[in-house]
């Protein structure tokens, strides 16, 4: 019987989840609601039902499933939710490893930009990088750290926090409960935030419906948008440039949804970066765009299994300098 992983990605308004191949192919996919005003036990039983489906729907196409993963927003250390927004209530405390298990099979869960970085690693843009950064750009920011293909745990298993590098200490809140993060300036919902605030100053009334609203502006000429984008820009340049001297990757993938925007945001963010950095930092040093969307979530659960049972039979990472 040909192995799967059953992937699951908790989000704020939906539960996806998928049975992922070795090869990193997705072969069913379904999504659920998450109703996150129920409380993170019911959400945590959804998911559960979810992978209950999952697992008969493989064994209903002959394959055999090796594993659970889980990713979901939020502090996750030991499979447990430590801390969270409120975007899921009661979220903190949720034992995820515990809630989601059926029968036997082992289950891995982790924070949701973490979970996906073991899918860049092993079918992706950090596949056979000695250093690497995944920066998820979208309604929040997210992150992890890879060195020597193995994302960086830290004590408790909360390393990777990259949306909430400091910027300008009396910059604007944070979702965090502090000021002036990464976040606070160039995430989706700081980006519209700030993108409204500006309007209301110039006089006008119009009501944006997200920040995709503010770059297609922003692109057409309009100068509030291009403010706007500008101050997020400069943010996510001085952020990371501290990111940059501190760990020396060779890479910084983009994810999320504002990664969408495609090559011109790339660009803006990349040429922004390098003034920040002296050419010895930056000449080996790329930023490029996850190859996957809105599927991230669910490979990277699945990969966070493969990893840990086996499966594939990875090639070596190139060791760095001793």
């Amino acid at each position: 019987m040909a192995a799967v992983a059953c992937g699951i990605d908790i989000g704020g308004t939906k539960i996806a989840g998928g049975l992922v191949t070795p090869e990193g192919a997705i072969v069913y996919r379904e999504e659920r609601p998450t109703l996150a005003h129920e409380g993170g036990r019911a959400v945590a039983g959804r998911a559960r039902a979810l992978v209950e489906h999952l697992v008969q729907e493989a064994e209903g196409q002959g394959l055999e499933p090796v594993g659970i993963g889980v990713g979901a927003g939020g502090a996750i250390s030991g499979g447990r939710v430590v801390g969270a927004t409120s975007l899921i209530q009661d979220w903190v405390g949720t034992d995820l490893v515990h809630a989601i298990r059926y029968r036997e099979l082992p289950v891995r869960a982790d924070n949701d930009v973490k979970a996906m970085a073991h899918a860049e690693i092993l079918w992706g843009e950090a596949r056979g990088t000695r250093s690497a950064l995944l920066v998820a750009l979208g309604t929040g920011v997210g992150g992890a750290v890879i060195v020597n293909g193995a994302v960086v745990e830290g004590a408790d298993g909360l390393a990777g926090h990259l949306g909430h590098v400091p910027v300008r200490p009396d910059g604007p809140p944070c979702s965090c409960g502090l000021r002036g993060c990464v976040e606070a300036y160039i995430s989706g919902t700081a980006i519209l935030r700030a993108a409204q605030h500006r309007l209301a100053e110039e006089g006008l009334s119009t009501r944006l419906p997200n920040a995709s609203a503010v770059w297609e502006a922003a692109q057409a000429g309009a100068s509030w948008a291009q403010a706007t984008l500008e101050e997020a820009v400069d943010a996510f340049a001085v952020g990371f440039r501290g990111l940059v001297f501190a760990l020396n990757p060779e890479r910084i993938i983009l994810a999320g949804g504002l990664s969408t925007w495609g090559e011109p945001f790339r660009q803006l963010l990349w040429e922004r970066l390098r003034l920040q950095l002296p050419d010895h930092f930056s000449q080996h040093l790329t930023l490029s765009i996850s190859r996957w969307r809105s599927e991230l979530g669910i490979l990277g659960a699945a990969a966070m299994v493969f990893r840990e049972t086996g499966f594939p039979n990875e090639s070596p990472h190139p060791s760095g300098p001793q």
